[in-house]
């Protein structure tokens, strides 16, 4: 295995688990349902963490990163930050340059679940463990990917501070939102968070003067969950491949109609498309194993489904959900896993467990 992604559905928002070898981690952001207790992240990394730990080893998570302060990608953060604190584990926190921690903690005291986020961020901002993102830039070197961040340029993140300043209202904080690419020899990802197609447009401007060139990505989170204002013809010829893989995290009125639209403009005809809403894909889990059975939570893991679960304009909404009959109850699905293997082909993966 190159590298493993996990999507979780968390509804509209994002939750996703980024696995190198050798037990390596990353984080982006950490949503979580009204039904999940905690993000589906912490749950797999508690798992993993007390497998690991029963065989003497250890897992290391090089990097969380909180793309932006909307509510449906940091809701669950406060659930990590703890967990992490109980474990000892060291981390390394990247947010977007926009946010100045210590000064934004004395405006959050109407809203202690976001005060409380940005308390522990602050904490690990002393010790020096935090990175804030700004433009085109070299993150961090993980195993054979170099990370790259996708973020507005100083003069923006300035007008977006003034912004939120003198117009708090109108203030939107996906304009701020950092994109993240990696890159390895042979293989190229992009997470887009919330990022909105006029700041694309400003990254594509700079990828020629930057050390990136192109973003050209064999797997790619679509920005905004597949929102009109994230979606443009020029945005997916710049950034998909002929067979690239592109996953939404969405509910049920994303993706937009006119982002479809707009993919299916492109001369991209193998390209695979995925969502974490469950009517917009056929369930098919034939020869599933039980993979972990800890606190009462029964993962299952599907067979291969690469390239199965296409999705149109036409029939985004109308595919009802299927039972399987090997499993013989209803199940829920709880995630995409794609599996990219040193030998250029991945395999991807419907995550669900099983109800007890």
């Amino acid at each position: 295995m190159e590298i493993k992604v996990i999507i979780f559905d968390v509804g509209k928002g994002d939750n996703i688990i980024v696995e190198f070898p050798e037990n390596i981690f990353g984080l982006i952001d950490f949503n979580k349902k009204t039904s999940q207790g905690e993000p589906p992240s912490l749950t797999y990394l508690r798992l993993k963490y007390d497998e690991l730990k029963a065989k003497g080893s250890n897992l290391r998570i090089c990097f969380i990163n909180i793309t932006h302060q909307d509510k449906d990608h940091r809701h669950g953060a406060v659930d990590f930050f703890a967990w992490i604190e109980e474990k000892k584990i060291d981390i390394e926190i990247w947010y977007p340059k926009s946010i100045n921690i210590p000064n934004i903690i004395s405006h959050l005291r109407k809203n202690n679940d976001l005060e409380n986020t940005f308390n522990y961020i602050y904490q690990f901002h002393k010790k020096k463990r935090t990175r804030a993102l700004e433009g085109i830039s070299e993150v961090k070197t993980i195993k054979n990917f170099k990370i790259y961040a996708l973020s507005p340029l100083p003069d923006a993140i300035e007008e977006d501070i003034n912004d939120r300043i003198v117009n708090p209202r109108n203030w939107n904080p996906n304009n701020t939102s950092t994109a993240l690419h990696f890159r390895s020899n042979n293989l190229q990802l992009t997470f887009g968070a919330d990022l909105p197609w006029l700041e694309w447009e400003k990254v594509i401007e700079r990828l020629d003067i930057s050390s990136l060139k192109d973003i050209y990505s064999d797997f790619v989170k679509a920005s905004h969950h597949g929102a009109e204002n994230a979606s443009h013809t020029t945005l997916w010829e710049k950034l998909l491949k002929d067979l690239s893989h592109i996953i939404f995290t969405a509910d049920a009125r994303y993706p937009k109609k006119i982002t479809l639209d707009h993919l299916s403009q492109i001369n991209k005809e193998k390209l695979h498309k995925y969502s974490t809403f469950v009517q917009n894909q056929i369930f098919i889990c034939k020869n599933a194993e039980n993979v972990t059975n800890k606190k009462n939570i029964q993962w299952i893991i599907s067979n291969n489904l690469t390239g199965s679960q296409n999705i149109s304009s036409q029939t985004i909404r109308s595919i009802p959900r299927k039972k399987d009959p090997e499993l013989e109850s209803d199940f829920k699905f709880i995630g995409w896993e794609f599996m990219f293997l040193e030998s250029n082909k991945v395999e991807v993966f419907q995550l669900y467990p099983q109800l007890q």
